[in-house]
């Protein structure tokens, strides 16, 4: 009973810690996108669930590492980042990859997602918080239910 009540308590509190470190994503895309697989495979699959580029837009992709060190060979933005045929963070295949890449935003504002990530994240982490105090308190209250229950079958035998 404690565990859950802990679980649903700790959620409210570290909710707000967690989300004002979201902004800080933007760092971590500019120095270790394309560098580091598993940041990488991270922001592959946010921008791939939420439909979103970057942290603050697509413009955080201008001068991080991934782009000086053309990791992305020639690309202006991560291929996540444009609407995908397909939901494989993976292996992404964009509907029109050149026009999802060109720097004109006539021709890429149907082809890219022009979001950022991070209101999707915040209210993404939002609703688990819900969720899991949710799922702790309803468990800690079924608990206690349970334990009434019981004592007063004990009184009555």
């Amino acid at each position: 009973m404690g565990a859950e009540l802990a679980v649903g308590i700790l959620s409210v509190i570290f909710q707000n810690q967690t989300v004002t470190r979201l902004g800080e994503l933007s760092t971590l895309l500019k120095e270790e996108y394309g560098i580091n697989g598993q940041t990488t495979e991270a922001f592959d699959f946010a921008q791939t669930k939420f439909n979103c580029c970057g942290i603050f837009g697509p413009q955080d992709y201008e001068g991080s590492n991934w782009m000086t060190q053309d990791l992305g060979k020639g690309d202006i933005v991560a291929k996540t980042c444009c609407i995908l045929s397909n939901s494989d963070h993976l292996d992404p295949k964009p509907v029109n990859s050149s026009w999802c890449q060109s720097d004109k935003a006539a021709e890429h504002i149907a082809f890219r997602h022009e979001e950022g990530c991070l209101d999707k994240l915040d209210d993404f982490l939002r609703n688990i918080t819900i969720l899991l105090v949710a799922i702790g308190c309803g468990a800690a209250a079924l608990e206690i239910f349970g334990m009434i229950f019981s004592i007063c079958l004990c009184k009555e035998v």
